[in-house]
């Protein structure tokens, strides 16, 4: 084929180069790694960006637990985990958050007194007031002087009742291992 080109060629008067080797574009290649890059950023900050949001909701919630709980939470999360919870950041930002939500309450048990009087919703209006005011001022101190991790005072039931349920399961679990193995006859 080329030795037919060639003679065609030699057959024309004039000289007529014969094409070199075509090489791409540079650009296509400029724009595949420039895409390549710009996924890998993107992946990068979108993976940084979740590892932060559970980190900020680690704080949130793990706040209002009782001190010994986030201490573990600590230990599970420390700086190697990439969260690098802070029990007592934990502490303060949760209790900044109760209260708004100490202050709701009590208004909302407030309109509740004004529609319905009686000794139980004054009550209620005073002791949700009441233990919001001690929640917060008890927990703002106990980080302020101690510099520790502080649950809030609705925490520490809910957790033993979170730790209580738990205990629960592994006694059920227990028992219905234990039913197995007699069924078994491995007693």
């Amino acid at each position: 084929m080329k030795q037919q080109l060639e003679e065609l060629v030699s057959d024309l008067d004039e000289d007529v180069a014969l094409p070199t080797e075509k090489r791409e574009p540079l650009g296509r290649y400029v724009l595949e790694v420039f895409g390549e890059r710009l996924y890998g950023a993107g992946q990068y900050i979108a993976e940084s960006l979740l590892r932060a949001g559970k980190t900020v909701g680690l704080h949130l919630v793990g706040g209002f637990l009782p001190a010994s709980a986030q201490y573990e939470i600590e230990r599970k999360n420390g700086w190697n985990s990439g969260h690098e919870y802070h029990p007592t950041l934990a502490s303060f930002v949760n209790t900044l958050l109760l209260i708004p939500a100490y202050s709701a309450a009590t208004y909302a048990a407030a309109q509740h007194m004004m529609e319905h009087p009686g000794y139980g919703a004054t009550a209620l209006t005073f002791g949700l007031g009441i233990l919001g005011v001690v929640d917060t001022i008890g927990r703002m101190m106990m980080i302020g002087v101690t510099e520790d991790a502080a649950g809030s005072l609705l925490g520490k039931p809910l957790y033993a009742l979170y730790e209580g349920a738990k205990g629960l399961r592994k006694a059920g679990a227990d028992i219905v291992a234990e039913a197995r193995r007699r069924r078994e006859g491995k007693q």
